[in-house]
């Protein structure tokens, strides 16, 4: 290989590597690395219209591909960046955010004043606490040995955001890529032994048991072959509670689903969850939103906790009985076939558990708790949802935002088999749908994306309307329009009396959304009635261009906190 510059370098081992799409923002520190960008053939540059939405674009696209890429500048540019590397370090997606730095005769290194060159901050330090590894390139001589490293370290293990800091003079350097050290990762070799004795112990606890149940978390999307894991769920035959983040694995009618466990899920799930003997669970972190009272959560119940990272399955908030430490892209296909070897039938649950089960779903997984009062002014969300599920494509993509509107969104959601739904749960930014679903569509280029937003989260990132409009993205954009910060709003009054920041009298307000969309050349449209709601989703989703409807809903509309 002739020599190359390193920008050019960098970005041919990003596209090697499968990335098409890379969001980018202007800065001068970066002209190099952002001009590499734009002469690679193999990638789409992308600009979205601030740093957050480029990362958050990133962050999504990781979700359906291998690897999530973006590239801003210094400085400003780097911490508005922070945000989207701290939503993918919450929900363990792999994302290489790539910043430019000011060059390193103007780093401040170890000096004692707060900044030489023109924009700059310490990327790295600021960045250590929320990526999986975040490094400086002093020298072009390490450039080769640190992108095969970020990269395999974001999408290895538990996946993770890795941040690349390229200063200036760095990007401008020529390199003989073979000549430089490359690196090799440790192979870690598979202990079919012990396998095998944590199938056999699981096995011998389900059958001792007289109220087992599934408990799913995001982990489990991690394993991209979803028919091998539902086969896996089928021998195993029993009833299956999930987290927010693993709700798509099951479709809605599925004869095993229960719905979603803890905060702002079906009472069928956190019903059964509190009679159970015992719990298997699979990639799931045990937090307040899942346990909902760490005093009282399946207290009856011994827990099998299966997790690829130790210090979730030693600092939860829940006594685990059983801790197994394993990559469940290793621990799915073997067990799997460990019911081939045995040639085990598909288990068998008790009469009266499945009568139970049975039950629960029937009496419990349904939730409405629409407001029954002026159905002619405003929209139920509950209404809404159930129908938006119903007319959607069978591969339709939802992305709720923020606040209120995820919660309704999977309280009342109608998954149909292969229809997905996420959002950044871990962190949960305000603004995170709109530009998600930039990159969700250059994923996978579905033609109905969703985008479910609060009148409050949407303004986070409304500037994204432009890339929407620019490039004819067609996303289908409902605000849930209570014309408040209602998740605030709500416990605020009950603990206060009043409330501040929330709505009109405490200095919140809202623009005419229809009208914002207008002004970007977007379809913009406002639903005020449950009467014809489905003919008029019918008419919008089967649209091949980008809309924008105000869905206005009362602003005394709760959503449902189930307790245990």
């Amino acid at each position: 290989m002739s020599k190359i510059k390193v920008s050019d370098y960098i970005f041919q081992k990003i596209s090697d590597y499968g990335i098409d799409f890379v969001p980018i923002y202007q800065s001068g520190n970066a002209l190099n690395l952002i001009d590499s960008v734009g002469k690679n053939s193999k990638i789409k540059e992308f600009v979205n219209y601030h740093e957050q939405g480029c990362g958050l674009a990133a962050e999504a696209y990781g979700r359906f591909k291998k690897l999530g890429v973006c590239l801003v500048g210094s400085g400003p540019a780097a911490t508005n960046l922070s945000t989207a590397i701290m939503s993918s370090y919450c929900d363990s997606i792999p994302c290489l955010f790539i910043t430019g730095q000011v060059g390193m005769f103007h780093n401040k290194k170890n000096r004692s004043v707060r900044q030489r060159g023109f924009q700059e901050v310490d990327v790295v330090e600021h960045m250590k606490p929320i990526t999986k590894y975040s490094k400086l390139i002093e020298n072009a001589e390490n450039v080769r040995y640190e992108i095969e490293k970020a990269i395999h370290l974001a999408v290895s293990g538990r996946p993770g955001p890795v941040v690349l800091d390229v200063p200036f003079n760095v990007q401008v350097t020529e390199i003989e890529p073979e000549k430089l050290q490359s690196f090799k990762a440790e192979n870690i070799l598979l202990d079919e032994k012990k396998y095998a004795e944590h199938f056999d112990y699981i096995i011998d606890q389900i059958n001792l048991s007289n109220k087992p149940l599934l408990l799913l978390g995001g982990g489990v999307r991690s394993h991209k072959n979803v028919e091998l894991t539902l086969s896996l769920f089928k021998k195993l035959n029993l009833p299956i509670a999930t987290t927010w983040a693993a709700t798509d694995i099951l479709y809605f009618d599925h004869k095993l689903n229960l719905g979603n466990a803890g905060r702002g899920g079906n009472r069928s799930a956190i019903y059964a969850i509190q009679e159970s003997d015992l719990i298997l669970s699979f990639g799931c972190r045990f937090t307040t939103k899942v346990i909902i009272n760490e005093k009282e959560f399946a207290k009856n119940a011994k827990i099998i906790a299966v997790d690829i990272d130790q210090g979730e399955l030693d600092d939860g908030l829940v006594q685990i009985n059983k801790k197994i430490k394993s990559d469940l892209n290793v621990f799915i296909p073997n067990f799997h076939s460990y019911f081939e070897k045995k040639s085990l039938k598909n288990l068998q649950l008790k009469k009266e558990w499945l009568e139970k089960i049975n039950s629960l779903k029937k009496d419990h997984y349904i939730i409405d708790e629409s407001l029954k009062d002026k159905k002619d002014q405003y929209i139920s969300p509950y209404y809404f949802f159930n129908k938006l599920f119903e007319v959607a494509n069978d591969d339709a993509i939802f992305i709720p935002d923020a606040g209120m509107n995820i919660t309704w969104t999977y309280q009342a959601n109608r998954l149909k088999k292969g229809q997905r739904i996420f959002t950044g749960w871990g962190a949960s930014p305000m603004g995170y749908a709109l530009p998600a679903g930039i990159g969700t569509y250059y994923a996978t280029k579905n033609n109905q994306i969703i985008i479910i937003a609060g009148d409050g989260g949407f303004q986070m990132n409304i500037q994204e309307l432009q890339a929407v409009a620019l490039h004819n993205i067609p996303l289908k954009i409902f605000i849930i329009n209570n014309e408040s910060l209602g998740n605030t709003r709500f416990p605020a009054t009950k603990m206060f009396g009043r409330s501040t920041g929330n709505d009109i009298p405490g200095g919140y307000g809202w623009p005419d959304f229809p009208e914002v969309a207008e002004a970007y050349k977007i379809k913009g449209k406002v639903f005020n009635s449950n009467t014809n709601i489905e003919l008029e989703l019918e008419e919008i989703l089967a649209n091949k261009k980008p809309c924008l409807v105000d869905v206005k809903i009362d602003p005394n509309q709760f959503m449902l906190d189930t307790p245990i």
